[in-house]
């Protein structure tokens, strides 16, 4: 982690990000042009904290690091609101910290993990449109 600044996420890139989550499927890796989505896609799915260090996105990072360690405790040190309530979402697998997250695309990838159902993330805005 280098403490860089935040950045926005959305579209294609969170779309492919949620579909590695929930079906396991590397192979759309290839097509997430984050480099912090994709290592932290690539982080969660080898459960691998060594991995984090390629993300530069410090939330990201604590993200990836609570998620891994199932603690919650590493979500206090994000300072994204989003990013916090989309994690809490996941840790606990409850819906209702999702209606606190102010990023449309966040929302819908969060509601897409959390119910394991592909069709929500076609509600998650596209470059294409």
């Amino acid at each position: 982690m280098s403490g860089h600044a935040q950045q926005r996420y959305e579209g294609d890139d969170l779309h492919y990000f949620g579909y590695a989550l929930i079906t396991g499927d590397t192979t759309v890796w290839r097509r997430i042009a984050s480099d912090d989505l994709f290592a932290l896609s690539r982080s969660l799915h080898h459960r691998d904290k060594e991995l984090l260090r390629f993300v530069k996105d410090d939330d990201l990072y604590f993200l990836g690091s609570a998620l891994i360690a199932h603690d919650k405790a590493e979500l206090d040190k994000l300072t994204n609101d989003d990013w916090y309530y989309f994690g809490s979402a996941l840790l606990e697998q409850s819906m209702p910290y999702l209606d606190n997250v102010a990023n449309n695309d966040i929302y819908h990838l969060g509601k897409a993990v959390v119910r394991r159902h592909l069709p929500s993330l076609d509600s998650i805005s596209s470059a294409r449109n």
